[in-house]
């Protein structure tokens, strides 16, 4: 009976009989097949590589971080548990995090389980600020910080401990959910509001102000703090938060600035006989039946000011880019340095970077010996020395207008790739709602995309440098031309130090590049000769192909298949089965690999 109950082997794992050889022959075509396959996939997931030493093992299982059975009331613990009771975020606003993230994090490559790698997890949360507050986290910068040290590193000297603890447990074990980025911002978040109370505290005490401030100390308290905050990247900042007449001097438009104080702490006042939690921190308010104002609530104040400066400082960025746009010649996004320089010659001082810290910052069109140097208006916009606060960990900037455009294309995509027919009528119609009539896409940068995606197996990477790049040139005063990692960095003024061009180098700049700013630029191939091939992808563990990899790939499986259908013919002719399961060969197949 053990005899007859004993699975017999199957004939391609017996050493004998006549037609082994050729069984064997059939089981590695099979897998040669199968093999080819999966690195012919256009969406090949490589392993995660593991955080250095700098990572310290944290042994919990994922699920005891996030558990699924109440998502929501886990959530809320999560973010209690990261930044203590009184985090500041209520139920509406965690919705709405929510709801801002879905677009990004859909359109993202992702692992089978449904996490992301920690570079993408960095572009999901730095995505949020720049979107919700207009603000750039510096470690988050990929002009700042390019490998997974050099971002823990920075987020070491400005994130509290537990976000140390977090990034590296989910970055070297499991990768990073919706939920877990979410964590990470309201960290972040609470981070910025205790730097702001710091702030907030050594102005009180440098005026000597003890208990509650009626109205007008309050006010006073605020406009130092603002002042002090706007100018620590200087070398005045010690002064100007002390004396309201210096701050009139070096900080542009200082009373519309006060004006915004005075709003926001009126509108405080309001809603706090209303809802004294609306200004998303549970303790200001606490004077809801007192006329006064506590040091916490003139902190919710200070805070709610720094999340929304760079909205109220958008009219300012506008006008600028508008001065800029003015000065170029053609559509290409680009101010010849002579005409950049006459302009800071005649009054427009904010026109007076250097060439070094210029090209330093990404900012400067050098590839053209025919047109000479050309300042990149979207590049020169969001660069350090147009900041309007430069924080030591983060900044406020003025916002891309492409943030918006990427948000479109990724809540219509849904996923991290598309067809170039697809991502050519979608941009089409971003690009005539910006104009007054339908704008037609350049035949040249159809072709430019074209050529994109047949490198990529017919399709184009939503957030690879080399749609970006493509971008750039369809859009270029609105979205910045995406640098090689490593080729710009972010510096402000103060850190690298001769930022400002004396006014003997710029006169003599204007007038050694006069000619070339006279030459016309009306062809797309005239100003595109920035474009790079290089591509570079987000996350890290995407294999991808070069074109003539994929047509010799797709060669070498069909020979195969042709010639596993002779054998395979051959053994049917000798009554032989070639069916075999995949778990007796021990491999793990991509989801999306298949067999031909």
């Amino acid at each position: 009976p053990s005899e007859v109950l004993a699975p017999k082997k199957p004939w391609y794992r017996t050493r004998r009989g006549p037609h082994s050889v050729m069984g064997s022959i059939i089981l590695a075509f099979h897998v040669a097949i199968t093999t080819l396959s999966a690195f012919g996939s256009a969406e090949h997931i490589a392993p995660r590589s593991h955080v250095t030493a700098l990572s310290q093992a944290w042994q919990q299982p994922k699920s005891a971080f996030m558990s699924p059975k109440d998502p929501h009331q886990t959530l809320q613990a999560a973010l209690e548990k990261a930044t203590g009771v009184g985090y500041g975020f209520s139920d509406e606003e965690i919705r709405m995090i929510q709801a801002k993230l879905v677009p990004t994090w859909r359109s993202l490559h992702k692992a089978p389980d449904g996490t992301v790698d920690f570079m993408s997890m960095r572009y999901v949360v730095q995505r949020f600020f720049k979107q919700t507050y207009i603000i750039t986290i510096t470690a988050l910068d990929s002009t700042a910080a390019q490998t997974h040290e050099e971002i823990l590193e920075l987020l070491e000297q400005f994130a509290p401990d537990c976000v140390q603890t977090l990034l590296q447990q989910r970055g070297a074990q499991d990768g990073f959910s919706l939920e877990d980025c979410l964590v990470i911002i309201a960290m972040l978040a609470k981070t910025i509001a205790d730097s702001t109370g710091r702030v907030l505290e050594g102005v009180v005490s440098a005026r000597s102000f003890r208990g509650v401030m009626d109205a007008k100390t309050a006010s006073s308290v605020l406009e130092a703090y603002l002042a002090h905050w706007m100018s620590e990247d200087t070398s005045e900042h010690e002064e100007v938060h002390l004396d309201d007449i210096i701050a009139e001097i070096f900080i542009e438009d200082w009373p519309e600035k006060k004006g915004l104080v005075a709003g926001t702490l009126r509108t405080f006042e309001h809603l706090r006989d209303v809802d004294a939690g609306r200004f998303s921190n549970p303790m200001a308010g606490r004077l809801v039946m007192e006329r006064g104002f506590s040091l916490d609530d003139a902190q919710a104040v200070a805070f709610h000011i720094t999340k929304t400066f760079g909205a109220f400082m958008r009219p300012q960025c506008e006008a600028k880019a508008q001065k800029l746009a003015r000065m170029v010649s053609g559509n290409t996004g680009r101010v010849p340095i002579s005409k950049f320089y006459n302009a800071a010659l005649a009054g427009e001082y904010q026109f007076s970077d250097s060439l070094e810290y210029l090209h330093l910052q990404g900012a400067l069109d050098n590839s053209s010996s025919w047109h000479g140097p050309r300042v990149i208006i979207a590049n020169y916009m969001q660069s350090p020395s147009n900041c309007i606060v430069n924080q030591k960990h983060y900044s406020v900037c003025c916002q891309s207008q492409c943030e918006g455009y990427m948000t479109t294309l990724e809540e219509a995509l849904g996923g991290p790739r598309a067809a170039p027919e697809v991502l050519l009528a979608l941009v089409a119609e971003l690009l005539s709602a910006d104009s007054d009539g339908e704008a037609e896409i350049p035949e040249i940068l159809r072709a430019q995309l074209k050529s994109i995606a047949d490198a990529n197996n017919g399709e184009v990477f939503l957030h690879g440098r080399l749609f970006a790049q493509w971008l750039h040139y369809v859009f270029p005063y609105e979205c910045p031309f995406p640098h090689l990692s490593g080729n710009a960095k972010s510096r402000s003024p103060l850190e690298f130090g001769r930022g400002v061009a004396p006014g003997s180098e710029m006169r003599l700049k204007a007038l050694e590049f006069q000619s070339h700013a006279e030459k016309n630029v009306t062809l797309p191939e005239d100003w595109m000769t920035m474009w790079s091939h290089e591509e570079e992808l987000i996350a890290k563990n995407i294999f991808n192909h070069q074109p003539w990899a994929v047509r010799c790939l797709d060669t070498i499986k069909i020979a195969l298949g042709a010639v596993l259908t002779l054998f395979g013919m051959l053994g049917a002719r000798q009554g032989l089965t070639t069916q075999f399961k995949y778990k007796d060969l021990s491999m793990n197949f991509p989801e999306k690999d298949h067999l031909i």
